[in-house]
């Protein structure tokens, strides 16, 4: 198995329980290779939702129980932005404000260095220092 999963399966914390509007990543692809990046979320009305993020994917599709979101990385440190609201909103009817996020699965060829979430919609310019690329 080519993944890491935070919480890993044997850790004590099975949520991550993080509740930002927005999800930022910073990913390095490799080579151009496929890769996957799943995140699960608790929403109000589902046990769980899953939002991917993938290279895979030419367009978004969704289902009532996740969304297939296309991620193009260059191999240079990206930083990817995620509002979770818009992405619940590619599905029938969730609420886009009662979520939390309880797992991240970083699947195949991805380089991961950091992944954080807020309430606030930073660009390039106003990253925080401990989310710059520089």
């Amino acid at each position: 198995n080519n993944y890491i999963l935070v919480p890993g399966p044997r850790s004590p914390v099975k949520s991550l329980g993080l509740t930002g509007l927005y999800v930022y990543l910073e990913l390095k692809g490799i080579g151009g290779k496929f890769f996957l990046v799943h995140l699960d979320f608790s929403v109000a009305s589902l046990a769980s939702f899953r939002v991917t993020l993938s290279n895979m994917y030419s367009e978004p599709r969704s289902s009532h129980h996740s969304v297939q979101i296309p991620v193009a990385l260059s191999t240079q440190w990206n930083v990817v932005c995620l509002h979770v609201p818009s992405a619940l909103a590619l599905a029938a009817r969730l609420p886009p404000h009662a979520f939390a996020l309880q797992s991240v699965q970083f699947c195949a060829s991805v380089v991961v260095r950091n992944i954080f979430t807020s309430d606030n919609r930073y660009d390039l310019g106003s990253l925080p220092r401990e989310m710059r690329l520089d």
